[in-house]
């Protein structure tokens, strides 16, 4: 025959020979001893063998079981399940730009533009639109802008421009900040002289260069 013993919630079956020791550990901490009658099972056993557990169990009075407060026994204990290990949660971290994070509101610097880029700038201003806009007031004997540069180009290279820049690639792509300034100089001369006669002399010259001359 087996008896259970619980303790807390759970139940130990132990058979007739070993309830002695087990009753033992058991009883160690209590107020009282620990009574036949609060052992499951036992009741349902039959006299003979509830005589025989008597016999091997000699037990003081019994003790409701409610005034019974057992402490927990190494024997009868059950280790709680482990909790599962928390599961990490990775993160991905964002790469730090080398410039550091952009303020808002900070206002974006402008490009500056080159001395050759301004150069640029100017020359096509004044042979495009300042010198054509003069002849028409004032009625030059040349009104077009790629007139007005050839006549600056010759002007400043003392030959067809032809001959000092490749054509193909345009006079403007072709020269440097220095021949910038000079053609600059010589079509500022053009816009001192509202009676076109600095431009007549240097017109005359520009087609000698090219073999058109009188």
């Amino acid at each position: 025959a087996r008896l259970g013993l619980t303790s807390h919630t759970t139940t130990h079956w132990v058979g007739l020979e070993a309830l002695p020791a087990v009753l033992e550990k058991i009883s160690t901490g209590l107020h009282s001893p620990l009574a036949l009658e609060e052992v499951e099972g036992f009741a349902t056993l039959a006299p003979p063998e509830q005589q025989r557990v008597r016999d091997l169990c000699p037990a003081g009075p019994a003790a409701p079981r409610a005034a019974v407060k057992a402490q927990p026994h190494d024997d009868l204990k059950t280790a709680p399940e482990a909790a599962p290990a928390p599961v990490p949660i990775r993160t991905t971290k964002r790469p730090k730009s080398d410039a550091g994070p952009e303020k808002e509101g900070t206002p974006k610097k402008p490009r500056v533009a080159t001395a050759r880029g301004a150069l640029v700038a100017q020359y096509l201003e004044l042979t495009r639109e300042r010198l054509p806009a003069l002849a028409a007031a004032h009625g030059w004997c040349l009104r077009l802008d790629h007139c007005f540069q050839r006549v600056v180009l010759d002007t400043h290279f003392g030959c067809c421009w032809y001959e000092r820049l490749d054509q193909r690639r345009g006079a403007v792509h072709g020269m440097s900040a220095e021949q910038l300034a000079g053609c600059i100089a010589v079509a500022e001369r053009l816009l001192r002289d509202p009676s076109g006669a600095v431009l007549a002399e240097l017109n005359a010259k520009s087609l000698e260069y090219r073999g058109k001359g009188r």
